[in-house]
């Protein structure tokens, strides 16, 4: 056995949640440490972010581009190896924190791992016009047994937070 290989493991990770609630440009603040807004994504993207905690190295595989609406087309590729999904609503958008229950159900379901689901509340930077509270998102969050995260792509509030919690949350499970 090849002893580079001992201490690497692989974090498979993917942005799910309604269309426009900010998954592109979560994606683009932690990858590129860029914002645009109003991005139209057509395909999906693969970014792998290699992290060296102690004697551990994790290569994290990030998949992004994949909203509700098109999962049929990644169900047998992507969604059946993922290790995190974090279900992102927009706090503007009372329609999209309603259908948070329902993902995680879809997605655990098509699952053959043991996922861990983090609920991030986006466009934080909106708060003038935010139809969900803090309070309502941790509360839910905390029903399901799940991390909470209010993030802002815009601003980059929280969002390296996000990922810096994901990737130790996994590290310290047993499995990795």
């Amino acid at each position: 056995m090849d002893n580079n290989n001992i201490n690497k493991k692989v974090i498979k990770c993917i942005l799910i949640g309604d269309f426009s609630v900010g998954k592109t440009s979560i994606y683009k603040r932690q990858f590129y440490n860029s914002f645009q807004g109003n991005y139209t994504q057509i395909g999906a993207d693969l970014k792998t972010k290699i992290v060296q905690i102690e004697d551990k190295s994790i290569i994290f595989q990030f998949f992004e581009g994949c909203s509700y609406y098109r999962k049929h087309i990644f169900e047998n590729i992507i969604y059946k190896q993922v290790d995190v999904f974090v279900v992102v609503y927009d706090i503007t958008n009372r329609e999209t924190f309603e259908s948070v229950f329902q993902l995680c159900q879809d997605y655990s379901k098509k699952s053959t791992q043991d996922p861990v689901f983090i609920i991030a509340g986006s466009k934080q930077d909106l708060y003038d016009e935010r139809q969900i509270s803090y309070q309502e998102g941790s509360e839910l969050a905390k029903s399901l047994g799940f991390a909470f995260f209010e993030i802002s792509a815009k601003t980059g509030y929280q969002v390296e937070e996000l990922f810096e919690y994901l990737i130790k949350y996994m590290i310290n499970l047993d499995k990795y």
